[in-house]
């Protein structure tokens, strides 16, 4: 049972990344192209542009789906484990993260370093394997430790893969830029997100009740309410 309610949250985990592959796929030969042209400017422009697209995308998807776990569990997959929400909260995190490695693997490739890039995910493996050995085994925490185990993984192959880049990459991309407006944008959406739903749910509660009918109004106006608010942030 409760593995089977992990592989729910499972296919909305992997949700995110279905955006960032493509522009993975489009990036190599950019940066490559602009390389082999010694425009070292241009292929900077390009691996900036894919880190802030990266997480002008990923990262409200993560924490949108991190902060209204309840409500999408709930409205998604109705008579579910109670653990579901828990699950897809530490998932949702992951999430970004999975984004992250994607971009920055393909930004070592461009530049002629993939060894570093197949060093970098069998550590990240190890890394999960090891907690989730440790967590899991908990009874205490049980299947709470296998998203977990995820986060930590995508984490570390992350952080490896930025500290490569740092070191390795002529042009370096400017992280700051990259990172820093869409991070806080993203704050500002995910407190929204947040305050919303628990202002409409409690208001709405007394007329429509709390069923999955209900619940889905509530999450789809809160939704509404933070993709309007980070749009404004990010123009």
């Amino acid at each position: 049972v409760l593995y089977g309610v992990y592989s729910k949250g499972l296919s909305l985990f992997n949700l995110p990344a279905a955006f960032i592959t493509p522009i993975t796929v489009a990036v190599v030969p950019a940066i490559a192209g602009a390389l082999a042209r010694r425009d070292s400017r241009e292929a900077k422009t390009v691996m900036e542009s894919s880190l802030k697209v990266t997480n002008m995308l990923a990262l409200p998807a993560g924490v949108g789906l991190s902060v209204l776990a309840y409500p999408i569990f709930t409205v998604l997959f109705p008579d579910s484990n109670e653990n579901g929400p828990r699950l897809l909260m530490y998932l949702g995190i992951a999430s970004y993260f999975v984004c992250t490695y994607l971009i920055t693997n393909a930004i070592l490739q461009a530049n002629g370093n993939e060894r570093l890039a197949l060093v970098t995910l069998p550590l990240g493996g190890a890394v999960k394997i090891i907690v989730n050995w440790v967590l899991v085994g908990n009874p205490n925490i049980g299947i709470t430790g296998a998203p977990i185990g995820t986060l930590c993984c995508y984490t570390f192959i992350t952080a490896l893969n930025l500290i490569f880049i740092n070191r390795k990459v002529r042009q370096k991309p400017s992280f700051l830029k990259s990172f820093i407006m869409p991070a806080i944008c993203t704050i500002i959406m995910g407190a929204a997100a947040w305050a919303s739903y628990g202002l409409i749910s409690r208001a709405g509660s007394a007329l429509l009740g709390t069923e999955r009918f209900a619940t889905a109004i509530y999450m789809v106006a809160s939704i509404g309410i933070a993709v309007v608010i980070y749009g404004i942030m990010i123009i």
